[in-house]
């Protein structure tokens, strides 16, 4: 499976990526069509994620994801951390919500950021306040060196004011499993996940 070979094979020929998106709205969509709820996406509490970190700068780190759910009204909680010379610290925490146009990431400080409407279908493109996504694929096979993941969703992630731009994985029950800057030039890498119970997982919430 190669990310980069679906952007360039599968897209519109009149849509373009990354600092050259230049889409107007969104379109609509039945999931009747054969495509999973958007929910389906959000990464299922009781989780445990490790990564490789290529940064922009050349420098490489790990990082480990933990997701629980802190409270019955969200979806799950997710806590990242940076593992560096043999310390760990907490890095980013966010929740997932749902309502009625998509699933929201709620970061806790009035910011919600809309990350995968309910109506999303291939080449829908939208923005939020200082970040742009856009469907490249849907109902894709991606695989590592350990797993097989089906019906994932490709999509572009840009922050443009920062010129930053990857080619995302989101795989059912996972969330976003892999990001890429460009074709073999990975931005974050899966290594391993593992289930944990819930009460072991929330336990990373309190950190």
């Amino acid at each position: 499976f190669d990310v980069q070979q679906v952007l360039y094979e599968e897209q519109d020929p009149a849509q373009t990526t990354g600092s050259e998106t230049n889409l107007t709205g969104t379109q609509q969509t039945d999931l009747d069509s054969g495509l999973l709820p958007a929910a389906a996406y959000v990464p299922a509490p009781g989780q445990i994620y490790l990564y490789d970190v290529f940064y922009v700068s050349g420098e490489y780190g790990l990082e480990e994801v933990v997701v629980g759910k802190k409270s019955d009204t969200i979806l799950s909680s997710v806590s990242i951390f940076m593992l560096e010379d043999d310390e760990t610290f907490l890095s980013e925490q966010y929740d997932f919500i749902e309502k009625e146009d998509g699933i929201y990431l709620d970061y806790g400080d009035g910011y919600e950021s809309l990350w995968l409407p309910a109506d999303y279908e291939e080449f829908m493109y939208w923005e939020n306040e200082w970040e742009a996504f856009m469907i490249i694929a849907v109902n894709q096979t991606f695989e590592t060196a350990d797993e097989v993941f089906e019906n994932c969703l490709i999509r572009s992630y840009e922050i443009p004011e920062a010129d930053y731009y990857v080619t995302q994985v989101l795989a059912p029950g996972h969330g976003v499993i892999h990001h890429e800057y460009s074709p073999d030039v990975p931005a974050r890498e899966l290594l391993d996940h593992y289930t944990v119970d819930l009460e072991t997982a929330n336990s990373f919430l309190q950190r």
